[in-house]
């Protein structure tokens, strides 16, 4: 399966999950400003709403795209997603390397096809070969990757990011999610430090700077628009925070960077 025309060298946001098997000897794809270099058989797990571009002229390979309506019937569904491994809100895209032994994930791939070129492709199949395929992937992890005994720091880090997502326009107060989280900010602490190696401070950090970056690069909107959008009603303050975090004043970032059309 070839990867249409229009998604390359466009910079593309989509509102679905993304699980690329790449079968050229060699591609690049850049996801959030961090090129990965990919071999054949190698599978990458793009989560939904990063922003990715394709740099190669030609892809071959195998794209399952699915978005949280379809994939999440029940709470049970939604937690499955949010909490797995491959897909977790890092800034790091993760990809795993399949072997001749891997029959498994194979096998799970060649049935997703042949399942979608029926005339009617059911949609619980699918869902159900789409979370095996999941689950045969996270397998290959080193067990060093998968923290032990983090279900409920999980549940807390998982809660806080899915906050993060929808609140950091107007929310950059590590009590103010705690709160909503009805744990102490010392606990929300903890439970980002275990999972991710950061403090929630640095996690908002992290997303308020890669959203300005997003839009410096890939749209049009002036250094005034993207810092009232971001929830800085003084462009100075903007500027001096984007400067704190990323070295340089947001129109310096804009003239090295490379905009995409």
């Amino acid at each position: 399966m070839t990867t249409h025309q229009d998604w390359l060298y466009n910079a593309l946001r989509p509102d679905a999950y993304l699980i690329l098997w790449f079968n050229n000897e060699s591609s690049r794809i850049m996801v959030d400003f961090e090129e990965v270099s990919i071999t054949r058989d190698t599978i990458l797990f793009i989560r939904k709403d990063r922003v990715h571009i394709l740099m190669d002229e030609h892809y071959e390979g195998i794209t399952i795209s699915f978005t949280e309506n379809f994939f999440c019937k029940s709470a049970e569904d939604a937690v499955f997603l949010n909490n797995h491994i491959l897909f977790r809100d890092s800034q790091q895209p993760r990809y795993i390397k399949v072997e001749e032994e891997d029959r498994v994930l194979r096998l799970l791939a060649t049935l997703l096809m042949e399942e979608n070129a029926t005339t009617a492709p059911s949609e619980t199949v699918n869902r159900n070969l789409i979370q095996h395929f999941m689950i045969a992937a996270a397998r290959k992890l080193e067990p060093a990757e998968i923290p032990l005994n983090a279900d409920r720091d999980r549940s807390y880090v998982t809660a806080f990011q899915q906050l993060l997502a929808r609140d950091f326009r107007s929310v950059k107060m590590v009590h103010t999610y705690a709160t909503a989280l009805h744990i102490t900010e010392k606990r929300l602490n903890a439970a980002t430090a275990h999972i991710t190696g950061k403090s929630p401070k640095q996690l908002i950090d992290e997303k308020i700077m890669l959203e300005a970056r997003r839009m410096l690069t890939h749209t049009s909107q002036t250094t005034s628009e993207i810092s009232f959008e971001l929830g800085f009603f003084e462009v100075s303050n903007f500027i001096k925070y984007f400067r704190k975090h990323g070295g340089i004043t947001p129109a310096a970032y804009r003239r090295q960077g490379v905009k995409v059309s």
